[in-house]
């Protein structure tokens, strides 16, 4: 081999490699040691960004400028066929790694690639070694040309240093010496393809280089590929296609891959994913102005028959991975998740959710969600405890501060008093005292509603009302009002209820000006609706008029009249018919309700100890004003009249 060629080889820089050595030299720049790049895993460093991670991976990748390889290939570069660059396999897994950084930046994920590039690191030493002993003959075998002559196109002192990196020889004239003495020695000695097969620590991987022959020396064969794989232990997942390719092709100074393993897939763990959290902690409310409700702690958890409490994931099977030797690699499998299950809480049939089976307070103790269907408030319901809005059963064993609420789709029971508060209930209503309103507070029972007083309150029950005192208060009834008990007094306010309603005194004796109202036979629901149908009907009738009024002057006077008028007319007359259609159901609605009320006043009395003016009277749709007062009354009706009777009255007050 001429030195001509080895100075040619080495030193060609051409258009078409520019680019690529700049990048390559970019990739070289602040490159560490190599003992700091095999650093072990407990010291890997934590990379802040991206960009560092991009570097820590060049580092990883890093072949020297002045490494033996990339000597070699130079030397090498005319002999191929293909124009390949041993570095272009660095650079295309960093393209790759800075690709999977943008789309995946989980730590996990970069590890695992980064150790792969560790297990390169140590393939390419030991090619660096066998890439020394192959410079050395060509290095040999080129000095039948004036070494003199070569040592005027280069530059000494940068020779010298990839000298010193690629061989043994520490100086030019060192080498020059040794090569002459070779000559002498021993002249175009055959050089036999040399091989590198390397596997990767995790027994995964395996790549091989071949180093092209010399002189006539034996070319890369498959038996000799596949018995050196076989002494590095390399029996399983073997790329035979790629072997016979690189043997056919003749393809040297190329890293292959020539088998992979089957990577372990470890399990996952299953887990639960909970709806409720499973703290007590209070979480007071921020209104759109940043103003706290200090009444809206949200610290009772309330829920119902089927509501969700927690998602249940559960873990996902392992797949065995296999080693290129081999060996079976067994996979982790995954961990069944801890399930709350607790008192009236089950899994759904598909077992993916953990769901209510009652109504209640959803508690976590002990590892676990239940319910209580009964909340019990151990003090008063005020700034500690925060308004209480619960799903099942409520129990207050103090009282109701004024301005707080309690909202229950249960029965609520507070053994105190409630003051100026919001009482709601979807079933009943029991006060152990009672409430003092001051024309603030209100009790709403689907059920029924008990207590000893009611002072300046509003109190609305679909079934009965049973208290002791009433003074200032309306009390609505879908059923019937008892007042009852050793007072069994009313004084001032409205009772309307739509059965019955009894009571010891109605009335005060010693203030003739209070008046207190009487309603018999409606419930609350009727008299709403019949309001608002007066009120609707009586909208709809005068706009009808109006638009009725229009309509005849139009037509009247229609040949006096505007074209634009005239256009107006048929809209005008369509829109009186749909009014008139629209007036004529809210008539035929009021009557229903009206026969209604009847019907209901059939069956309802009022039984009195004293009846004490004023006093409104309605049963229906009859309405009496008492005037004086009366002794053991009774009123109901009789073939829809309202009958008064009383032990104080000759006769029979009908209306």
């Amino acid at each position: 081999m001429a030195l001509g060629f080895f100075k040619k080889g080495f030193f060609k820089k051409s258009n078409d490699n520019a680019e690529k050595n700049n990048l390559q030299q970019n990739m070289m720049d602040d490159v560490k040691p190599a003992e700091e790049l095999n650093k072990p895993e407990t010291e890997m460093e934590i990379y802040a960004t991206q960009e560092d991670k991009e570097n820590a991976i060049k580092k990883r990748l890093e072949i020297f400028a002045n490494s033996p390889l990339k000597l070699l290939w130079n030397v090498y570069y005319n002999k191929s066929e293909e124009k390949f660059d041993p570095l272009e396999y660095v650079l295309k897994p960093i393209i790759e790694t800075n690709t999977k950084l943008n789309e995946i930046s989980e730590s996990e994920e970069y590890i695992s690639f980064d150790e792969n590039q560790k297990d390169f690191l140590v393939f390419t030493k030991r090619i660096q070694s066998l890439c020394v002993k192959y410079l050395k003959e060509i290095i040999s075998d080129s000095v039948e040309d004036d070494l003199d002559s070569f040592s005027k196109d280069i530059d000494i002192h940068e020779f010298e240093s990839v000298l010193k990196e690629a061989t043994d020889y520490s100086t030019y004239e060192e080498m020059k010496y040794a090569c002459e003495s070779k000559r002498k020695t021993s002249r175009n000695k055959p050089f036999d393809a040399q091989y590198v097969v390397y596997a990767s620590k995790d027994r995964l991987h395996a790549w091989i280089m071949v180093i092209p022959p010399l002189n006539g020396g034996s070319e890369v064969s498959e038996d000799k590929v596949n018995n050196l794989l076989q002494e590095n232990s390399v029996i399983s997942g073997i790329d035979s296609k790629l072997i016979s390719a690189i043997c056919q092709k003749k393809k040297y100074l190329q890293i292959f891959e020539v088998a992979r393993g089957v990577e372990v897939v470890h399990g996952k763990d299953g887990y639960v994913v909970d709806k409720f959290t499973r703290d007590n902690n209070i979480n007071i409310l921020e209104d759109e102005h940043g103003n706290l409700n200090y009444k809206e702690l949200n610290n009772v958890k309330s829920v119902h028959v089927n509501d969700v409490i927690c998602d249940v994931f559960y873990p996902v099977e392992g797949v065995d991975g296999k080693r290129i030797d081999g060996k079976i690699v067994t996979a982790r499998q995954g961990k069944k998740p801890k399930i709350p299950q607790g008192r009236n809480t089950e899994l759904t049939e598909d077992k993916s959710q953990l769901i209510a089976l009652k109504d209640g307070e959803l508690i976590f103790k002990d590892g676990a969600f239940l319910i209580n269907e009964l909340l019990t408030i151990e003090n008063d319901v005020d700034n500690a405890s925060g308004n209480i809005n619960f799903a099942g059963d409520v129990l207050i064993k103090g009282d109701v501060r004024e301005g707080f609420s309690v909202k229950a789709e249960g029965n609520i029971t507070i053994m105190g008093t409630a003051e100026g508060a919001d009482i709601v209930s979807a079933s009943n209503v029991i006060i152990k005292h009672g409430m003092t309103g001051g024309g603030k507070g209100v009790i709403r029972a689907s059920g029924n509603v008990k207590c000893i007083f009611l002072e300046n309150c509003h109190v609305y029950a679909k079934g009965n009302i049973d208290v002791d005192q009433v003074m200032y208060s309306e009390l609505s009834s879908g059923n019937s009002i008892n007042v009852s008990g050793k007072k069994g007094s009313v004084t001032g306010g409205k009772l309307i209820a739509g059965k019955s309603i009894k009571a010891n005194v109605i009335g005060a004796a010693n203030n003739a000006c209070l008046k207190t109202d009487i309603v018999l036979g409606c419930t609350p629901e009727m008299i709403k609706r019949q309001i608002n149908i007066n009120h609707s009907l009586k909208e709809v009738s005068e706009k009808l008029f109006k638009l009725n009024q229009d309509i005849n002057y139009i037509e009247s006077n229609i040949d006096r009249m505007p074209k634009e008028r005239l256009e107006r007319l048929e809209p005008m007359k369509i829109q009186a018919k749909f009014m008139t259609a629209q007036k004529e159901t809210l008539e035929k609605n009021l009557e229903e309700v009206t026969m209604q009320m009847e019907e209901t006043a059939k069956a309802c009395d009022l039984k009195c100890k004293t009846l004490n003016p004023i006093i409104n009277l309605k049963v229906g749709e009859s309405v009496h004003v008492l005037n004086k007062p009366l002794q053991e009354c009774h009123l109901f009706m009789k073939e829809n009249i309202a009958v008064l009777c009383s032990s104080s009255l000759a006769e029979n007050i009908e209306f």
